[in-house]
């Protein structure tokens, strides 16, 4: 064990490729899904059955619980893990198949018994072990269709939080994260940047000139946004952007900001198209329910850099 189960599967999924040549099954999968087997060859192994006797019968039962753990967790590693399937859908068609297991687990110990150390015992089995057969493909498909509706669902939900032209994260996402932090004791760091001169770049030079001075924008502040600890970069608006820096990150927030005005002096727009420039401030909340006051400073110091550099915000 589990090289008996292993080579069922392989002949099994030979069998399928024959009926579909499109069919992949990888060995690693595979020798995976045979690993329920280890469970009770163990429980076995260790107390010595080799028959089967009335004394048995509670080996049988540590035997069952041995196969269902292994099972359980052979298949979370494939499922959850590796394919990112919620604990809880995996828990739903484990449960039904462990029911199933429990179900037909006295058919196999009394065709045991009834025919002990014969492969004639193997006929008591057969109706059994087709229906097991349709339920384990019953079982796939369950699985199949669970992974595929919970990554369309992860999808469209990170859509619902993008901004469509810059590629950021979009107020909702910037709000939840908001939401997030909000009851936490650890500091939080936010940087404001505010685009100079969007009205009239659209005023002179239309909309379109305008969508490439805000992606630009864009792609300066993801490139100062750590790639870590929770940091997100966020378009909040028309023209104002936003960077969330939680936890130990918060420590970064001026240097930050630093480095986002270092790039935007040395960004340069398409031919044709006005300097790229925004307006800078951050702010660090000692703890999460500071966060209010540390947007508000974040953002009166995008006003004194305005001031400063005597650009109207609008």
């Amino acid at each position: 064990m589990p090289l008996v189960p292993l080579a069922g599967l392989i002949i099994a999924a030979c069998v399928a490729r024959l009926r579909d040549p499109e069919r992949r099954e990888r060995l690693s999968v595979l020798a995976g899904s045979s690993w329920h087997a280890i469970g009770p060859a163990a429980v076995f192994a260790v107390f010595g059955v080799h028959g089967f006797t009335l004394a048995t019968i509670g080996v049988c039962g540590a035997a069952l619980c041995a196969q269902f753990a292994c099972d359980a967790a052979a298949s979370w590693v494939r499922n959850c893990y590796g394919l990112g399937l919620p604990t809880v859908k995996l828990a739903e068609a484990l449960r039904f198949t462990f029911l199933a297991d429990l179900t037909l687990a006295p058919i196999g110990v009394a065709a045991a018994f009834a025919a002990p150390g014969s492969a004639g015992a193997l006929i008591f089995l057969a109706g059994p072990i087709l229906l097991l057969a349709m339920l384990q493909r019953d079982r796939e498909h369950q699985i199949d269709r669970a992974v595929v509706l919970s990554e369309a669902f992860r999808q469209s939900a990170d859509r619902a939080r993008r901004d469509v032209l810059t590629g950021l994260r979009n107020r909702l996402a910037w709000e939840e994260a908001i939401a997030h932090h909000a009851d936490k004791p650890a500091p939080v760091g936010i940087v404001l940047a505010d685009v100079d001169g969007l009205k009239a770049t659209n005023d002179a030079l239309g909309h379109d000139a305008g969508d490439r001075l805000l992606v630009a924008i864009a792609a300066a502040i993801s490139d100062v946004t750590p790639n870590e600890g929770g940091a997100i970069a966020a378009r909040l608006g028309g023209d104002e952007f936003g960077i969330m820096l939680p936890g130990a990150l918060a420590s970064r927030t001026a240097s930050v900001a630093d480095a986002l005005g270092r790039i935007l002096k040395g960004t340069h727009g398409s031919p044709g198209d006005p300097p790229v420039g925004a307006s800078i401030g951050f702010g660090l909340a000692r703890s999460g329910a500071m966060l209010g006051d540390a947007t508000q400073e974040a953002d009166r110091n995008v006003y004194y850099d305005k001031t400063r550099k005597d650009v109207r915000r609008r």
